[in-house]
């Protein structure tokens, strides 16, 4: 009901297309432009991903973005790359 809400009437944009906003190195910054929060995390972990790959690690800040769900979810996707290390 919140999630529908907010699409209808508290402003998140269902359009929206978020973009890798600067991208030093391993460190990205990543505009949600008012997406749904899933949609700009695909992309920051997609950037990560790719930044990670290159440089042994990355890191994203997500802003203007909305919730995003379970963050498990998101770190998981770098396990799929074999980009996350067991605990010690």
């Amino acid at each position: 009901m919140a999630c529908r809400r907010k699409l209808a009437t508290d402003g998140v944009d269902p359009r929206a297309v978020p973009v890798v906003e600067r991208q030093r190195g391993a460190a990205i910054v990543i505009d949600g432009a008012n997406a749904m929060g899933q949609v700009a995390m695909d992309l920051a972990m997609r950037t990560v991903i790719g930044a990670a790959g290159e440089h042994g690690i990355a890191m994203a800040a997500v802003g203007r973005s909305n919730h995003c769900g379970a963050m498990d979810y998101w770190a998981m996707r770098a396990e799929e790359d074999s980009l996350l290390f067991d605990r010690i």
